[in-house]
């Protein structure tokens, strides 16, 4: 986890910004969080195995995510699941 964030850094301080971030749960699903939107932060579950044509949206329940919403739905959604 350091390692993206001292390249988000890096990349901030020679004129980058981040706009998004990928994320991966311990149940092995993919996430991308978009951030490019300066009212709203979006959350897509990406499927890397190719079944789906494209990334599912996540909607807040109150219709905006905000940083504590999306830590707590992802650890909720996105914890390993036992058989």
């Amino acid at each position: 986890m350091t390692n993206a964030t001292e390249l988000a850094a890096s990349m901030s301080k020679r004129g980058f910004s981040t706009t998004g971030i990928l994320m991966h749960t311990p149940d092995g699903r993919c996430w991308a969080i978009d951030a490019s939107s300066p009212n709203a932060i979006r959350l897509f579950e990406l499927d890397l195995g190719g079944q789906c044509e494209a990334p599912q949206e996540h909607d807040a329940i109150d219709g905006t995510w905000t940083i504590d919403d999306i830590t707590d739905y992802l650890r909720a959604v996105g914890s390993k699941r036992s058989n």
